[in-house]
This record gives structure tokens, C-alpha cells and sequence, in this order.
């Protein structure tokens, strides 16, 4: 079962537990599932939603729903994030721990490398092809 531990600075405010819903839903309007009360209007009225990754039962994603303060996952700003048990999720002033007994970690050493340009200069006469052996279909002459 999912679950996420609401804090305010040290202060643990709330647990919220989710067993199998498809989208928990995070803000300062009363509508939402986890309710963030906040005087200087930093937390959106909906602010971001926890959303089940399809075919599972305790796998969810959080993303941002055009917050204008955005949210961030372990520091990093963040639009939409697989989560891993024990990472954080900032919202203003508020941390929110993400909790998952059934979901394993992504591994670390995975990451994401940035895309090399298309068309990159080089001099195809440099390019050795020597290591190619080629063969041809003709029958010998006889």
C-alpha cells in the first residue's frame, strides 16, 4: 500500500494511505484529496496529483498541473516523476514523503544523457573499413 507523510518543516501534520486509487489529488481547494492550506497562495488551488501507473496496484507518478510555483522531487524541479519510495516532493513551504512497500527502486545507475546533435562534421575519408570483408556471389569461371 502507497502512502505519503505530510510535513510542514519538521512537523509531521498527516499520513494519507492509498491503497489502489488511480489519482490522489494534491492542492489548497477543498476538493482535493490532501488539502495544503497556504496564506501566501505559493500551493495552487490544484496544485499536482499522485496518478497509479497503469496494470499496477502501488506504482504512482506525481505530476505538476500547471502549478505557476511548480514542485520539486528530491530538489529537482519537476513537471512529471516516476516515484521511488522515500523520495521527497516539495510544495511551497510543505514536504510530502512518498511511501511504497511493493515498489522496487529504480535502479541508480540509469540515467538520462542528452541527445547528440543530428548532423555532426566529420570526413568520411577518415573512416577505416579495412576489419569489412566482402564476398562476392559470382561463380568462378571454369
Amino acid at each position: 500500500m502507497s502512502s505519503i507523510n505530510l510535513y510542514l518543516g519538521a512537523t509531521l501534520l498527516s499520513e494519507y494511505s492509498f491503497d489502489g486509487q488511480d489519482i490522489i489529488t494534491v492542492g489548497r481547494a477543498a476538493t482535493n484529496d490532501i488539502i495544503l492550506s497556504n496564506s501566501d497562495r505559493k500551493v495552487s488551488r490544484h496544485h499536482a496529483a499522485f496518478v497509479r501507473v497503469r496494470g499496477t496496484r502501488d506504482q504512482y507518478f506525481i505530476r505538476d498541473l500547471g502549478s505557476r510555483y511548480a514542485l520539486r522531487v528530491e530538489g529537482e524541479l519537476a513537471e512529471r516523476k516516476l516515484l521511488n519510495p522515500s523520495e521527497v516532493i516539495e510544495i511551497a513551504q510543505y514536504r510530502l514523503i512518498y511511501n511504497s512497500a511493493n515498489v522496487r527502486k529504480t535502479p541508480s545507475f540509469l540515467r538520462v544523457v542528452a541527445k547528440r546533435a543530428a548532423n555532426l562534421a566529420f570526413d568520411a575519408s577518415t573512416i577505416d573499413f579495412s576489419h569489412l570483408s566482402l564476398q562476392s556471389n559470382r561463380r568462378p569461371d571454369g
